[in-house]
């Protein structure tokens, strides 16, 4: 086993990783027959990678947050982008009418609002009606629970 330098970060590490363990950055031709975490496909299996995920999420050093940065970085440069659930407008008129959508969507949500309001305050005069006709004709009051 020799050390050799990593062509990316030019951190010393051992020729036998798959991989820089500061920046992640792939070694060519590493991963030999003796040495390395990966299986005969050339994957690190999937206990390994939680683990470490495990370990990273635990640490909070200045150190292993650079690390967790760099990971974060190549993850995002590298990995398939998710297209959007709601398809790019291709026009003015789609545009319009997404924000008409979104426009209807709020206003619906303040009249629920509004409405749950006004039947709370119904509730509240609807229980001070019934005290007060409770008092006017003598009847024995019942505090309300609160």
């Amino acid at each position: 086993m020799a050390l050799i330098n990593c062509y990316e970060c030019g951190n010393e590490i051992s020729d036998l990783a798959i991989s820089c363990p500061v920046c992640g950055c792939p070694i060519s031709g590493a991963g030999g027959s003796g040495g390395g975490y990966s299986d005969s496909s050339g994957e690190i299996p999937e206990d390994i990678v939680a683990l470490s995920t495990k370990l990273l999420a635990q640490e909070t050093s200045p150190e292993v947050q650079a690390i967790k940065l760099q990971i974060l970085k190549r993850i995002a440069t590298e990995s398939d982008v998710k297209p959007a659930r709601i398809p790019a407008p291709l026009n003015i008129t789609e545009i319009g009418g997404y924000l008409n959508l979104m426009m209807k969507l709020r206003q619906e949500a303040k009249q629920e609002q509004h409405e749950a309001q006004q039947e709370a305050q119904r509730k509240v005069f609807l229980e001070m009606l019934k005290q007060t006709l409770t008092s006017i004709l003598g009847l024995p009051m019942q505090t309300p629970i609160e």
